[in-house]
């Protein structure tokens, strides 16, 4: 409904006598009492017409907005908004020949709350806003609270779940970048709807949900695989650095018994083995390696697996060490044991060229068997089964002394 129509013949006696009525005030804000246009329709027009007292227009009026319904005077200011009024005050005045602080101040609210919420009041909210905006004491001061309240409407109008969701999309750009960016594909209609909320209601801003979307398990994965790759090919560069390392010292283990490289399959499948478990040590090494336990940093991820390989290397050679030794020990005690045999031998060839005792023999031929048995698992066990012909040679030997003093003890 336009607030101010062209006079139609019939309805100009009512609007002379209402530039009659405020002749000083039309004149006052500018306006020539023989040009000024009130809305015929306009109720308060009826309910000021004989009154020619400022004083008593203001009650009339003020009375009229006590009395109309919220949804009565939202119909009112929603009326004198569309008709881009840009000084309310000087509107009032040519139109009624006065302005009321409650006239003012429940259009100001009516205005405000469509700047601030970009929607129209309910009737509710008018009714309990509007009073909020009017103080008879001090305008500006009633304003002022008004807004405050308001303001207070707008945030819970904010936090409104189905408010909130209707806003979501205008976030589609913006969560959609973020996912790109981040875990390298676009995001579900539900991940829009979801963060878009979020968003839209200042529950985070766009740096806290990156910082979340960084924390799920689809991005430190990829971050993990990201980072394992950047380093897989660089590790396996030193793996040939470490074989030529632990290479020596297999190849003068089994020089020791006299096995040379290119004769025996046993070195071959030494060889073969340390290989593979130095991959397998570097496997293991990646399969626990995650970005976010370095940070990103390459250098410390690499020293770390220097260093661990340099410790599995030192321990093996530690092991091996210690077989070799064990073989030795056994060797030793092995020798010791054929010193006595002969010994024993010679003892006993006295004794029969004296006419001593003889002997059955039984137990020199079963000594010999025994002992090469019992030779070859002791040097299998001491070292990783390398040594088991000399073991079972020198088992031999221990036997033949043991059964031969058998032989002559049971005589």
């Amino acid at each position: 409904m336009a607030i101010i129509p062209r006079l139609s013949p019939n309805s100009e006696r009512i609007a002379s006598a209402t530039r009659q009525a405020f002749p000083q005030q039309l004149a006052s804000i500018g306006q020539s009492p023989d040009t000024a246009e009130p809305d015929l329709n306009d109720p308060i027009l009826d309910a000021l017409r004989g009154s020619n007292d400022a004083k008593r227009s203001v009650g009339i009026i003020d009375d009229y907005l006590d009395q109309s319904s919220p949804d009565q005077l939202l119909k009112r200011y929603e009326n004198l908004a569309g008709s881009n009024i840009s000084d309310i005050d000087s509107y009032l005045k040519k139109t009624y020949g006065v302005s009321t602080a409650k006239d003012k101040a429940y259009y100001s609210a009516y205005k405000s709350a469509q700047d601030l919420l970009g929607r129209p009041l309910t009737s509710n909210e008018f009714a309990q806003l509007a009073p909020s905006f009017y103080n008879p004491a001090d305008f500006s001061s009633g304003i002022t609270t008004g807004r405050a309240a308001l303001a207070q409407l707008a945030e819970r109008d904010k936090q409104n779940p189905e408010n909130l969701k209707t806003k979501a999309p205008q976030y589609t750009d913006q969560v959609n970048g973020l996912f790109q960016d981040l875990l390298k594909r676009g995001a579900s209609q539900d991940e829009i709807q979801h963060f878009g909320t979020l968003l839209a209601s200042g529950s985070v801003d766009p740096y806290e949900l990156r910082t979340f979307i960084q924390a799920t398990p689809e991005f430190q994965t990829q971050e993990d695989t990201k980072f394992r790759g950047s380093l897989a090919n660089e590790l396996q560069g030193y793996d040939q650095d470490f074989f030529s390392k632990a290479k020596n010292d297999v190849l003068s283990q089994f020089s020791n018994q006299g096995i040379t490289p290119g004769t025996s399959s046993s070195l071959d499948f030494a060889l073969t083995d340390l290989m593979g478990k130095i991959a397998t040590q570097r496997g293991q090494y990646l399969a626990g390696l995650s970005s976010s336990q370095y940070q990103g940093n390459k250098d410390a991820a690499r020293n770390d697996y220097l260093s661990g390989m340099n410790n599995y290397l030192g321990q093996r050679n530690y092991t091996q060490q210690k077989s070799d030794q064990n073989l030795a020990d056994f060797q030793t005690r092995g020798f010791n044991a054929m010193d006595y045999n002969t010994q024993r031998n010679d003892y006993l060839n006295f004794l029969n060229s004296q006419g001593g005792r003889g002997r059955s023999g039984l137990g020199g031929a079963i000594g010999p068997v025994l002992g090469a048995g019992i030779g070859a698992i002791g040097a299998g066990m001491v070292s990783g089964g390398m040594g088991a012909p000399q073991g079972a040679a020198l088992g031999a030997k221990l036997g033949g002394a043991g059964g031969g003093a058998y032989d002559y003890l049971s005589y």
